[in-house]
């Protein structure tokens, strides 16, 4: 019994250790699975790692390429931009700077500053100084200052130098480090003054500047346009063209639309034209248009530019006026006269058949101007243009040639009334006083006419017909109308000779004095004497008074003429 409960204690002891040891083949079993298992994940674990750092090499590889692009696209913008990197060491005076190649030189930071001294504009050291001063010392957050530095050619160029301290001591605040970029600002420089000087032009000029975009609309005009359009600014930036002007009348509506085809068509336009805008001014004006194209031909804008030509026109009106009319009677002149009635002999000798001229001259107007005086000769001159204006509303032409001489240039039709009736309406007229100064005067008129094409075709010989038609009526004493004909020529020539030959007798001594006694009839005896002329002619022997005294008088002879006598006679009475 004893036996076999040691057996049956030894078979619990071998169950028992048959169940340990399958406990412990089963943890050896666990602990070989779990082996395995962390065996894989290590292994999956360097495979991830191994994965990793290749990404991670191939990262950094990309990244050194990204940084190598970046440094290559940072040099290159640093190059195109003109910029020129400094690295300043402040503790060890030490300074990095680039050239305009991009080279890096390393210098002591006395012999940059001694390098500077020369190459600094002088009157832009002191602000280099201020500025740097200012931000080493923290009085500003960044250094920043705008200079000019000589170059190699010995020219001068403006730079912007910008920088900022990196490091400072922690304790005294003493700047260690410094870095900043320097860039040349100069065809940027250049180019700002240009544009401020173009602004200033445009602002300043004394003639109507505008923009237009490619639509023809207003974007941009400079204060003279505005002056000129009478409206503002904003009144006329974003309208069209021809929105500011009056489009009422169909021909400023086919002139505006004949521009904008022609500016659309060829870019360009240039003419004067007349506008009248919506502000109510009226405008003779000078317009020149141009587009603008880019580098691909197509037009970007149009550039205008208006001349106001309003003031120019009316002085060119005035200078014709003066060079044309008279300024004393408000008529045409001798000048205006001429080429008008050229006009009418030459351009318009189609539509008119037959002209007559008529030459007026104011009767004994010398002696009636000295007693007027000139103020008064010139009144009566003013109120006759006047009265022949009114008087003469159906003549083609009333001119004022000179002095007291007149013409009218007067169509002959059978619609109107005849030369005869039309002369008897001026002297009708004539026969009303003038009152000068408040004083009645009458006068009277000589008149003499010629008749187109019947007396001549050319404006000379017309014109001379017509003095002598009115030579003619003044030898008849005056008050009176003369026609041209040939006899009237064979006269006149005889007094052109006859005239001629006094002038020689006068100087030759061929005037004798004649002595007329004067009686008293109550006692028969004579008590003086009065003084005739008398002209001996070489060839037409003795001439009578009646025949040279009158052409004396219408000349300055006569003076001449009474002198002699006075001479003569007191030569003989102190014989």
């Amino acid at each position: 019994s004893t036996l076999h409960a040691k057996n049956n204690l030894l078979v619990d002891s071998a169950k028992q250790q048959v169940k340990w040891t399958d406990e412990l083949c089963q943890q050896l079993q666990d602990e070989v699975n779990k082996s395995r298992d962390i065996e894989l994940q290590l292994q999956l674990g360097n495979q991830i790692l191994e994965q990793k750092v290749k990404e991670r090499t191939f990262d950094i590889e990309q990244m050194n390429k990204d940084l190598e692009n970046q440094q290559a696209n940072l040099v290159l913008a640093h190059e195109i931009a003109g910029l020129r990197p400094w690295d300043w060491n402040i503790k060890d005076r030490k300074i990095v700077v680039t050239n305009y190649k991009q080279e890096k030189t390393l210098r002591h930071s006395k012999e940059h500053q001694q390098q500077l001294q020369h190459v600094i504009h002088p009157d832009d050291i002191p602000h280099f100084k201020s500025a740097m001063i200012q931000h080493l010392r923290g009085f500003k957050d960044r250094y920043e200052a705008t200079y000019r530095i000589q170059n190699s050619q010995g020219k001068w160029s403006w730079v912007h130098d910008i920088g900022r301290v990196i490091q400072r001591d922690l304790d005294n605040r003493k700047p260690l480090r410094m870095v900043g970029i320097r860039r040349d600002i100069h065809q940027e420089r250049t180019s700002q003054e240009r544009l401020k000087l173009a602004a200033s032009v445009l602002e300043q000029a004394a003639e109507g500047i505008f923009i237009l975009n490619e639509e023809l609309c207003y974007i941009e005009v400079n204060p003279f346009y505005e002056q000129l359009t009478g409206f503002n600014y904003d009144q006329i930036i974003g309208k069209h063209l021809f929105d500011i002007t009056a489009n009422y009348k169909s021909i400023q509506r086919s002139m505006h639309y004949s521009i904008i085809k022609q500016v659309l068509k060829i870019g360009e336009y240039d003419g004067e034209l007349h506008e009248k805008f919506l502000s109510g001014k009226e405008l003779t004006l000078w317009m020149h248009i141009n587009a603008i194209t880019d580098d691909q031909n197509r037009v970007t804008h149009y550039i205008g530019i208006v001349s106001d030509l309003t003031e120019r026109k009316l002085q060119e009106q005035r200078l014709s006026y003066l060079e044309n009319y008279d300024t004393l009677t408000d008529l045409p002149n001798r000048f205006y006269y001429n080429y008008q009635l050229h006009q009418y002999l030459v351009s318009q000798q189609d539509s008119i058949k037959q002209l007559a001229v008529i030459r007026l001259n104011i009767d004994r107007f010398r002696p009636l101007n000295e007693y007027l005086s000139n103020n008064g000769g010139d009144e009566l001159l003013r109120q006759v243009a006047q009265r022949l204006r009114l008087t003469n509303a159906e003549a083609l032409f009333v001119a004022h040639l000179n002095g007291d001489d007149f013409a009218i240039v007067y169509e002959i039709s059978h619609i109107r009334p005849s030369v005869q009736e039309h002369c008897e309406r001026i002297n009708k007229a004539f026969s009303i006083p003038f009152n000068i100064f408040g004083q009645d005067h009458v006068i009277t008129l000589s008149m003499g006419v010629a008749f187109y094409p019947e007396h001549g075709r050319q404006l000379d010989y017309l014109n001379n017909c017509a003095e002598q038609a009115l030579s003619e009526a003044k030898n008849l004493g005056g008050n009176t109308t003369r026609y041209y004909s040939n006899e009237n020529t064979a006269l006149l020539e005889q007094g052109i000779f006859l005239e001629r030959d006094l002038r020689k007798a006068i100087q030759n001594n061929e005037l004798v004095v004649y002595y007329q006694p004067k009686i008293n009839f109550r006692d028969k005896n004579i008590y003086g004497f009065e003084a005739l002329v008398r002209w001996n002619h070489p060839e037409k022997g003795l001439i009578p008074p009646g025949l040279f005294i009158p052409l004396a008088e219408q000349t300055s002879l006569i003076s001449d003429i009474g002198r002699f006598v006075l001479q003569k006679t007191a030569q003989q009475i102190r014989l």
